[in-house]
């Protein structure tokens, strides 16, 4: 009989699909959680094509970062520009954007206001204080 797990996060956004932002969504989805996985848009017909290029190499890395491939279908591409409105839906939010500048509090002021307000929110960052990070997210 097969054990089952506490469902405590039904989907989580990862905010970011840079190295770190990208296997964290592959070990969320091998763990069989839908991820909603944010990158910037690129222009052209298509906004999703420079995320939807680094999840298909994810599928190319030695070793694999999905434990079988089909895992990697629980991963939903997104991006900043158009589907903010994702995170409605989402009930862990984890900040992996860059250390430089201000882009931390920049992210997360643009998407405070689609932040569920039962949502919890975590960050990657080892040097920007939580305090600082706070101030960006005033309405959560």
């Amino acid at each position: 009989m097969k054990a089952s797990k506490p469902d405590l996060f039904q989907r989580i956004a990862v905010l970011g699909a840079g190295a770190m932002g990208l296997q964290l969504a592959a070990h969320l989805a091998n763990a069989r959680t839908e991820v909603v996985l944010f990158d910037l848009a690129t222009t052209g017909p298509d906004p999703d094509a420079k995320l939807q290029q680094k999840l298909a190499d994810l599928l190319l890395l030695q070793p694999p970062a999905f434990a079988l491939p089909e895992y990697s279908r629980a991963i939903t591409p997104a991006t900043f520009q158009n589907d903010l409105a994702r995170l409605r839906d989402c009930d862990l939010i984890i900040e992996t954007t860059t250390e430089q500048g201000d882009c931390k509090e920049g992210v997360l002021a643009r998407v405070a206001p689609y932040i569920n307000r039962r949502a919890v929110i975590t960050t990657t960052t080892d040097t920007v204080s939580i305090e600082r990070l706070a101030r960006a997210l005033p309405e959560c």
